[in-house]
């Protein structure tokens, strides 16, 4: 069943943007004039939304090639169980970390998050289009302060340059979380969300023998 890897969950994600059944972090809206994960499209990072694009694909897939619908379904029925069996797993792993406190550097990881029921408060750059202002690093400082938060996550894809002052200022460990897996060279869905699992469990485990 790797034609539901991550490389075609890319293709339909757009049009599933009905991220409010998601919005659990609302509570931590309202800074700098936007809402907490308003700029994030990252819907695949939530297990149990892969399995409504493996749904778009597998119809797409049988509407081009009718003849094969049976192998189709089977393999999204495949598709399905192993999502459910991966999101109970990782669920279960994220339990020691749940509610550790944690920044990323900019939002695509609110679906994750949430999926996860992880205690993520803020992001350094929330759109990633503009440099954050004097006022919003006032407002991530005393968020940090309040909760105790000891690590932020970056991307392999973003530059770390311009966070380096940041943490050093607020004595953050820096973790990498990979939403499009390109890292590793990863080719299941699956392991996009084990290896991402893996890296916020260690480095969040971390922070706590600081």
């Amino acid at each position: 069943h790797d034609e539901h890897d991550e490389h075609d969950e890319h293709d339909e994600h757009d049009e599933h943007d009905e991220h409010d059944e998601h919005d659990e972090h609302d509570e931590h809206d309202e800074h700098e004039g936007h809402e907490h994960g308003e700029y994030d499209p990252h819907y695949w990072l939530d297990p149990r939304n892969a399995k409504i694009i493996a749904d778009t694909i597998t119809s797409e897939l049988v509407a081009i090639d009718p003849a094969n619908q049976s192998y189709y379904t089977e393999q999204l029925k495949s598709f399905k169980e192993e999502m459910d069996t991966l999101y109970t797993e990782q669920l279960n792993l994220m339990k020691p970390i749940k509610d550790i406190p944690f920044l990323t550097m900019h939002d695509a990881w609110e679906y994750y998050a949430a999926a996860f029921e992880l205690n993520l408060i803020g992001s350094f750059n929330p759109t990633g289009a503009e440099d954050p202002t004097p006022k919003y690093l006032k407002y991530l400082q005393d968020l940090i302060d309040t909760t105790g938060s000891k690590a932020i996550f970056n991307e392999p894809q973003l530059p770390v340059s311009g966070l380096l002052p940041f943490l050093a200022d607020n004595k953050l460990s820096l973790g990498i979380l990979d939403p499009l897996a390109g890292m590793h060279g990863i080719e299941v869905y699956s392991h996009i969300i084990e290896n991402n699992s893996k890296e916020l469990i260690a480095t969040l485990k971390s922070t706590r023998l600081d």
